[in-house]
């Protein structure tokens, strides 16, 4: 989501397909070859960043559901009170080893969920801050509208690895 404010549920989702379907095209182009396996210089795979974007997006999924984010990224609160390269680092290590096709079955499943839940609702609850799904959960209030968390957290984020995914790839 932009800086703007989407005008119905359905631009919402405009704008997180646009980088679900331009990640889609470069997995489809990839599955199967050679680069499935190189490592970026960090030492991630490809199926590192797919298990990380459905980690990330199942974060952004639990809000709507009045679950701490947390738990949608399979971590301990205690973990999430951590820096963001932290968390990250601690996602990697929990996914370590997926393969490629198991990774991408993950983020197809729970992109899926999402799309079905923010299909759901009606735009006046996308806008909602965050806090009001989590009051007090973590103790700062949230008060970005949970669709923008969605977003930022699905077809933002996608866009932004497909970059290294394509970089590592030598796209």
């Amino acid at each position: 989501m932009t800086e703007q404010t989407p005008k119905d549920t359905g631009e919402l989702l405009a704008w997180m397909d646009d980088g679900w379907r331009a990640l889609t095209a470069e997995l489809d182009r990839l599955a199967g070859t050679p680069a499935e396996q190189l490592r970026d210089h960090q030492g991630w795979t490809i199926a590192d960043h797919l298990a990380h974007l459905a980690a990330w997006e199942a974060s952004a999924l639990a809000v709507v559901r009045r679950r701490p984010r947390y738990e949608g990224l399979g971590i301990p609160r205690e973990a999430w009170d951590g820096d963001e390269d932290a968390i990250n680092a601690r996602l990697h290590a929990i996914h370590e080893g997926i393969s490629f096709a198991a990774a991408r079955t993950m983020l197809e499943t729970v992109h899926a969920d999402t799309v079905a839940t923010v299909s759901a609702m009606p735009i006046a609850d996308l806008l909602k801050p965050v806090d009001h799904y989590l009051p007090g959960e973590p103790d700062d209030p949230d008060l970005r509208p949970a669709g923008r968390v969605i977003v930022s957290n699905s077809g933002q984020h996608f866009t932004e690895h497909l970059a290294w995914i394509r970089a590592q790839a030598g796209a």
